[in-house]
């Protein structure tokens, strides 16, 4: 069985990375990321937005390049 090891997201913002462990919490102050995290693994899991119903939306979701 393969794993997630780590993840990367600059959805919402600036980019950000997280290493993971076989078992860990994600703790930290509002406004330090969480959310930015959970959404990039499910968006990297599922390949939809946490957002958006269906996968055709993702990519206006996430913005054209350069924008």
């Amino acid at each position: 069985m393969k794993r997630i090891t780590r993840i990367e997201t600059n959805v919402k913002g600036p980019a950000i990375g997280v290493d993971f462990d076989a078992c860990m919490k994600i703790i930290g102050a509002g406004r330090s990321g969480k959310t930015r995290l959970r959404d990039a693994f499910l968006l990297a899991m599922t390949g939809k937005h946490p957002a958006r119903s269906h996968t055709s939306q993702l990519y206006e979701a996430l913005g054209a390049p350069g924008e």
